[in-house]
């Protein structure tokens, strides 16, 4: 045995036994700006500084302090604020906003955005490195966010170094950091543009950005920090100017100010004593789970934590998850070890760059938008430039060489026409406004043809500007074109053509023309213009009609003209076509149709030659073929023709998330929302083969029916998942209503099975006809079928499917009872069999049981993983919890073990070792990997706020992706095992990528069995008071003296902000808690989160307690003896609540001298050993109290008289007056939440106190804790 010789791995190891910790957070309440010692020179170096008010902001100090954190110094003098930031960044000074173009959006990668509100006068500051350019760059926006911009009383221009504002930047000497300073004139972010006086109230809230090595999309991290006074919450800190912290202009310099809290020397947790002992076969990873002698889990112990070859002891505490002391006795425990598991990328497709099918540092990688399409197109010197709307992951303008390899990429732009004109490529945006960085949608805009960069335009005001509309608010550009003599835009519905001088951009004239519509340059001094009556040539300076072919093209969606004098013409429904008009030997006017009238095929095989759907861009290139860009999603698509020739394709990329799925019997054949593909994994070639899934004959009886265009199966119809069962595969629609399809004998994928259990409807194909025959349709009645979870309930691989009856109730299961000749799985409508939990998004298992994931619909976003099991099955809990609220809405940083907002099941596959392994997804592009009975196997890439490698620019297949992060919100994708033993696993963001997961088979079951002994009792009862205070400090709230009295109206104006304590719980879920005191009272306010605000139905109010939502004091007397862990005379609780209507509170006293004892026990007359009675439970109606309600929370406020608090503590003073100022007693305050519903109490929670799970215990929920309140002290 080498237990001993192992003192690092069990320093990890007693990490990972214990509750894991949430991460240490530097949390600020105020900046200090001292006097500048002496003139600031803005150069990068702080040296001259006084740096005595700095303050530390970083999200995790205990892990990133050195890698991912920012120390903010501030120093003022007559004429400015300035702002030192030292950043520790492994990538610094990155980011590729460019100022000119993208006002606003500079927070998108490396920058600080600065919160100021000075004494009522708001603005918000970008600042950052602008790197292509290699200079700083600054912008600023007046008022509040969304608001009317304040009236401000001088000039203020949107960039501030044109008042006078400076930056400079200096790289770190070791590469990884750098040092941004700043000089803030007072006349920039100040009303009257002078210096504030120093008693003024003056806010700076921070927001820091650490960037992706794509530098321009979205920032990798973000810390928020200068709070204001009690406040905790970040989420829109950009709007809630009250969160913002005080600046503090200071009259000295050399502070003295106190450390902060996280810098408090933390004891460590005392090790556990129960010892389970194992072996490691190789160098790897473990993990373990404590079970009871019925099988039910009750800590989940190790969780991929490393170990070297050999035996090995660790030490479990002999308490469970949440902290419960176990009863003395044996307990087993189950576990896995393994070997390295690696993810190799193998390809990706649905995209069109198979150079890079990713976003990547020098913008040749991906394609274009994800959300929206392509949309337009245009061409000159040797390049295709190509634009479209709805750009969030992807790029909405982008130019490729005449064989389609990207050049450069424009983040911004969204245009909707395009034309080229002497090396300059110009594009205008006049549709809707989807537009996803925020940017003024429409307008005119220039950028050079062969750079990408985006050129300045000149404004009415004669300043420059990158974007100028051209047409009214309400105006559509119908057609766009540029000439050396003009700018063109027909205006839609008005049967004119606006020209525009092509310099000047100022209106030259109009040209009238009957319904104008597409347009292009047809030459020196001519257009060609699409009109209702036929395609015609415009004299631009003579106004000369030249009618080229008569007929109606109105329905013309882009024009294009050969050199030769050919015209193209892109028509939309119905012809969904390319017709191209020129001139024989004879000079006779000549038609060639290119693809099919009516377009391509919209369900069915895909025939790239057929033609087109919605083709809405045309451009030629030099070698005069044709790039046709379709308007469409099924596929998105850019084609090139030569004649009516088909040459190439373009198609994808995917919407936002990424995705795909893969055939497990055949892996050449790949799935991507209702698209099949044919995929080789060995070269990474792919060809989109079919479009559509078949809908049977019928199908509207149903409710669903075939669509058009982007829609041809219906609805939202998508391959979510895919699996086999029976030597058939079959794919599986998981969300709304379950569709199950296979493969027909021809190879097509029809609907087989369509259940919807919300309208109670299913149809089962039992003769495999492919048609809805009636006594094939089921319908539910009355009858309970469930529903589902927005992320989907995943069948298993035995055809079972499940579904959700909501929020504590049990989920359904319906087995498949068997499967036709023709592979239509049938299922008995009559047989919803129970489940034994509620069953959230998840997947089903071989065995009858599911796998749910966090209970988001709970808002609690817990990352508890649980197996759910079939209602009629021997009673047992498994499941995988590895601490509270570690969910989306938290700092909570990765950790072995830990699960983070697992909200979607991707797969299930069969163990070498026996047994499923389950794959969850993160929100923050981590996968996890499971075993059927909830052991953690591990983590697969990283989490994309932590460090992480960057996708190669140029990627080569194979390479390993173990330490890369698919993106925050890269939702979609699956899991699967193939026939030949392979793993494969699919993500992405724009593009369908598909990896090997290798490894699994190195995966060794252990077990063992232990017990918890008499001599381990102390130390279980030292382990947990250490977890359940928070380590070694009790916390104190300082408590005020109110400076003027205090109103019980609901409202919070006229409370201090000192000492205000937080209830965390979730996004949705929590509470600020304010005090203050005067002689007569104690005062408390309650501003409470709660979607379901204050419902209580109580059925006594003795038990108020149990009955939902409501606010808790806790309360040890001054002078009373702080450390005696039971409850004292004196000692009380407070809870407030709601009864019948009004606000009552209602007093418990466990030892009192009025001697009314009640007792509290799980029902009346139980007799269980843990019943509490009490002395005294009365209504306090000497309390006074105020509720206000809103549609997210609610206000308590309430008067508590010292009378009450000192009664009985034997203080040795009149029990009505205040203790003396600075005076200790123990405080608590705590919040209760009710069930949506609010007929139960469904959580608890507390400012110190963290044993609060237990809401399903009366005694355990009435009892008194006052060794786990914190401390409270009266402020002078």
């Amino acid at each position: 045995m080498r237990s001993a010789s192992l003192a690092p791995c069990l320093a990890s190891c007693v990490l990972v036994l214990s509750c894991p910790a949430l991460a240490e957070r530097a949390l600020n309440h105020g900046l200090h700006a001292v006097p500048a010692p002496a003139k600031v020179a803005i150069d990068g170096d702080l040296g001259e500084w006084d740096t005595s008010g700095a303050i530390v902001c970083c999200k995790d100090v205990e892990h990133l302090l050195d890698t991912e954190s920012v120390r903010v110094a501030a120093v003022w003098d007559a004429e400015a604020l300035y702002l030192g930031f030292v950043f520790r960044d492994a990538t610094p000074m990155m980011n590729k906003i460019d100022p000119a173009t993208m006002v606003g959006n500079g927070w998108r990668s490396d920058a600080v955005q600065l919160r100021c509100n000075m004494a009522g006068f708001i603005s918000h500051i970008d600042a950052w490195y602008y790197t292509p350019g290699r200079k700083p760059a600054m912008t600023i926006h007046y008022g509040p966010v969304g608001g009317k911009a304040e009236a401000a009383k001088m000039d203020r221009p949107v960039y501030p170094e044109q008042l006078g504002a400076q930056q400079a930047f200096r790289l770190a000497p070791d590469g990884r950091g750098y040092t941004q300073e700043i000089k803030l004139p007072w006349k920039v972010i100040t009303a009257d543009g002078k210096m504030p006086p120093r008693e003024a109230d003056l806010r700076l809230g921070l927001e820091m950005f650490w960037g992706d090595a794509d530098a321009q999309s979205w920032p990798r991290s973000r810390v928020t920090d200068n709070l204001a006074d009690g406040e905790t919450q970040t989420d829109f800190f950009w709007t809630n100017t009250k969160a913002w912290g005080r600046l503090i202009l200071e009259e000295k310099g050399n502070l003295s100010l106190p450390p902060p809290p996280w810098m408090a020397a933390r004891k460590a947790e005392p090790p556990g004593l129960v010892p389970i002992t194992f072996e490691m076969p190789h160098d790897g990873f473990a993990s373990v789970a404590i079970e009871d002698a019925a099988g039910n889990r009750v800590c989940s112990l190790l969780g991929g934590a490393p170990f070297p070859k050999g035996t090995h002891t660790v030490f479990w505490s002999g308490l469970t998850d949440r902290n419960e002391p176990l009863p003395l006795g044996p307990y087993r425990w189950v576990g896995l070890t393994r070997g390295p598991i690696d993810v190799r990328w193998r390809m990706s497709f649905y995209q069109p760059n198979r150079t890079c099918p990713w976003a990547n540092s020098d913008g040749t990688g991906a394609w274009g938008p994800d959300h929206g399409n392509l949309q337009c197109a245009a061409s000159g010197e040797g390049r295709i430039f190509l634009g479209g709307l709805g750009a969030e992951a992807g790029f909405p303008l982008f130019a490729v060489d005449e064989q389609g390899n990207k050049l450069w990429t424009a983040k911004s732009g969204e245009p909707d026409r395009l034309a080229f004109c002497e090396g300059i490529l110009y594009a205008y945006t006049s549709r809707g406004d989807s537009n996803w960085l925020g940017i003024t949608p429409r307008g005119l805009m220039k950028f050079d043809a062969e750079t990408g960069q985006w050129l300045d335009l000149k404004g009415p005001d004669g300043k420059p500007t990158k974007r100028l509309a051209l047409l009214g608010d309400k105006e559509m550009a119908a057609g766009f074109a540029v000439l050396p003599s003009g700018v063109f835009l027909s205006v839609q519905g008005k049967s004119l053509i606006r020209v525009f001088d092509r310099h000047t951009l100022q209106p030259v004239r109009e040209l009238r023309l009957d319904d104008a519509g597409a347009l292009c340059a047809a030459g020196p001094g001519q257009l060609l213009v699409a009109t209702k009556n036929g395609l015609v040539e415009l004299g631009i300076t003579t106004g000369d009609i030249n009618t080229i072919v008569q007929g109606d093209f109105s329905a013309a969606q882009a024009v294009a003209c050969h050199p030769d004098g050919a015209a193209y013409v892109a028509f939309g429904a119905p012809l969904h076509q390319v017709r191209c008009y020129w001139r024989d030997l004879l000079g006779r006017r000549r038609t060639t149709e290119i693809g099919r009238r009516g377009g391509r095929t919209q369900n069915g095989w895909y025939e790239p030659a057929e033609g087109f759907l919605n083709p809405s861009g045309l451009a030629l290139d030099s070698a005069g073929r044709l790039w046709v860009v379709e308007n469409s999603q099924r596929p998105k698509r850019v084609s090139v023709w030569k004649g009516r020739r088909w040459q190439r394709d373009f198609i994808g990329d995917t919407g936002y998330g990424g995705g795909g799925v893969i055939n497990p019997l055949d892996p050449t054949m790949a799935f991507y929302r209702d698209m099949q593909f044919r995929i080789n994994l060995e070269t990474g070639d792919w060809q989109l083969r079919q479009v559509g899934l078949v809908l049977p004959a019928g199908a509207e009886k149903l409710g669903i029916a075939a669509g058009e265009g982007d829609h041809a199966t219906g609805g939202n119809v998508d391959a979510e998942y895919m699996m086999a069962f029976k030597g058939r595969a079959y794919i599986h629609r998981c969300r709304g209503a379950r569709q199950i399809f296979r493969e027909r004998p021809d190879h097509r994928w029809a609907l087989c099975v369509h259940l919807d259990p919300e309208k109670r409807l299913a149809w089962l194909d039992r003769d495999d006809d492919g048609r809805v025959d009636d006594d094939e349709v089921v319908r539910g009645g009355s009858a309970d079928w469930g529903g589902t979870d927005y992320w989907g309930l995943r069948p298993s691989q035995n055809l079972d499917l499940f579904f959700s009856r909501g929020v504590e109730r049990p989920g359904l299961r319906l087995r498949c009872m068997a499967v036709t000749p023709g592979g239509t799985p049938l299922y008995d409508l009559t047989r919803f069999e129970p489940m034994a939990g509620e069953c959230q998004n998840g997947i089903g298992l071989r065995d009858g049981s599911y796998n749910s994931g966090c209970a988001g619909e709970r808002g609690d976003y817990f990352s508890e993983m649980r197996r759910i099991w079939p209602a009629d099955a021997p009673p047992r809990r498994t499941f995988w919890f590895r601490g509270e609220h570690t969910g989306r809405w938290t700092y909570r940083l990765p950790a072995p073990g830990v699960v983070l907002y697992p909200f979607q099941a991707h797969g299930v596959a069969d163990l070498a070792a026996g047994g499923e392994v389950v794959c969850w997804v993160s929100d923050f592009g981590q996968r996890y990997l499971f075993t059927d009975d909830m052991l953690y196997i591990a983590q697969l890439f990283a989490d994309a706020r932590a460090s992480f490698e960057s996708w190669p620019d140029r990627p080569e297949r194979g390479f390993l992706a173990n330490r890369m992060a698919p993106g925050q919100e890269s939702f979609h994708g699956t899991f699967t095992r193939l026939a030949d033993g392979r793993t494969l696993l699919t993500s992405g963001f724009t593009d369908c990528r598909v990896f090997e997961v290798t490894g699994l088979d190195s995966i060794r079951r252990i077990r063992g069995e232990t017990e918890i002994r008499p001599q381990h009792l102390p130390r279980m009862a030292e382990i947990r008071q250490s977890r359940l205070t928070g380590g070694p400090r009790a916390a104190t709230a300082a408590i005020p003296r109110a400076a003027r009295p205090i109103a019980l109206d609901g409202k919070l104006d006229e409370w201090p902000r000192e000492g205000a304590t937080e209830i965390q719980v979730d996004a949705e879920r929590g509470a600020r808690v304010l005090a203050a005191y005067d002689e007569t009272n104690l005062y408390a306010a309650w501003d409470v989160r709660d979607p379901s605000p204050l419902l209580n139905k109580a059925p006594r109010w003795e038990l108020a307690f149990k009955g939902g939502d409501a606010v808790d004091l806790f309360w040890r007397a001054p002078g009373e003896r702080l450390d005696d862990p039971h409850p004292r005379a004196g000692d009380l609780r407070l809870l407030i609540t709601e009864l019948d209507g009004r606000p009552r509170a209602v007093l418990y006293r466990p030892v009192s001298a009025a001697k009314r004892p009640y007792t509290f026990d799980a029902f009346e007359g139980a007799g269980r050993p843990n019943a509490v009675t009490m002395d005294e439970v009365r209504l306090a109606d000497e309390v006074k109290v105020a509720v206000s309600k809103g549609s997210a929370g609610y206000t308590v406020e309430a008067a508590v008289p010292w009378a009450l608090l000192l009664a009985d503590a034997g203080q040795g003073r009149p029990a009505h007056n205040a203790p003396k100022p600075g005076a200790e007693g123990r405080i608590d305050f705590g919040a209760l939440f009710s069930d949506p519903k609010g007929t139960a109490t469904a959580l608890r929670a507390c400012w110190h106190n963290r044993d609060t799970n237990v809401t399903s215990d009366i005694p355990t929920e009435a009892r008194l804790q006052p060794a786990l309140w914190g401390v409270c002290r009266l402020a002078p």
